[in-house]
């Protein structure tokens, strides 16, 4: 697969991963009372889940788990870099309406430049750390 179509690939698997979270999300907070944060917690890994095997089976097409890493190793390196994106996504989103307090009225904005970076560093993590070509000798 070509980078494009893997990065279109991988947008699209986080794209899925994004109705999970928010459907997950409303769902256990709206719907059956659970507090906002656990709700969160509860979401966010449901989605990161679906987003790992989305990505290890179509995205980056990965059979099985690789030589002597385990399905829990990659998961587990996947959700750093998740993690790490989740970060800088909400730090430039924070930046961008420290430093214009006008973007408060349209936070869409700061939103997506926040999105948009974070997406391109949970690609470059998840494409050169968690599924790594091996190194040929």
């Amino acid at each position: 697969m070509g980078v494009q179509r893997e990065l279109f690939s991988f947008a699209l698997v986080g794209t899925v991963g994004f109705v999970v979270d928010g459907g997950a999300l409303t769902v256990l907070s709206v719907v059956y009372g659970l507090d906002i944060y656990a709700s969160r917690l509860i979401s966010f890994t449901l989605a990161t889940c679906v987003t790992w095997w989305l990505n290890r089976t179509h995205t980056f097409r990965l059979p099985s788990a690789r030589g002597n890493v385990t399905y829990v190793g990659e998961y587990g390196c996947y959700v750093a870099v998740q993690i790490v994106g989740a970060m800088l996504n909400l730090a430039i989103f924070a930046w961008l309406i420290e430093r214009n307090p006008d973007l408060r009225q349209i936070p869409f904005l700061p939103l997506a430049v926040g999105a948009g970076v974070g997406l391109v560093w949970n690609y470059l993590g998840t494409r050169f750390w968690v599924y790594r070509k091996p190194v040929r000798q």
